[in-house]
């Protein structure tokens, strides 16, 4: 199977598309054809859009792979080649500090272990990354984050 990379654009949306299952989708289009029970690879007809170009790559579903990309390309333009990234995990970001500093600074400290000048200097600087992992590795610190009235933003790099 192909990864989670857009047949249009080259968007790569892998971390995403693993971890939660957004970013993109497949569409399967009218010259699909299911491998054999027991082989490896990809489908002929199947391939990954990005959200930006879902919705316009479903609705020629009917035509095939080759004609909807042509016209996909008709109506976005050319897009430059896929540059091969490496895939990491998703980052939780605070985006803004808010009210309550204090409860912030003290989730920060326990979930980046740093000495508190250094929490002090994120907090001032802004935006900041809290962690990194899996989603659920840093769920419980993000909805603390929430609870202490923080803005935060999971990103996937």
């Amino acid at each position: 199977m192909k990864p989670a990379i857009c047949y249009l654009c080259h968007t790569d949306f892998r971390s995403e598309y693993f971890h939660i299952q957004a970013g993109g989708a497949l569409v399967q289009f009218a010259d699909y054809k299911p491998l054999p029970k027991g082989a490896g690879g990809h489908p002929r007809g199947l391939e990954w859009f990005c959200r930006h170009h879902l919705q316009a790559a479903q609705a020629l579903t009917s035509s095939s792979t080759d004609e909807a990309l042509s016209q996909l390309k008709t109506a976005y333009g050319e897009f430059p080649p896929y540059k091969a990234l490496p895939c990491f995990d998703p980052e939780l970001w605070v985006i803004s500090v808010g009210p309550n500093s204090g409860a912030v600074f003290t989730i920060v400290r326990q979930a980046t272990h740093l000495p508190p000048i250094k929490v002090k200097e994120l907090l001032n600087s802004g935006v900041f990354k809290v962690a990194q992992g899996w989603p659920q590795e840093f769920e419980r610190w993000r909805s603390a984050l929430v609870d202490a009235e923080a803005q935060v933003e999971v990103r996937f790099p």
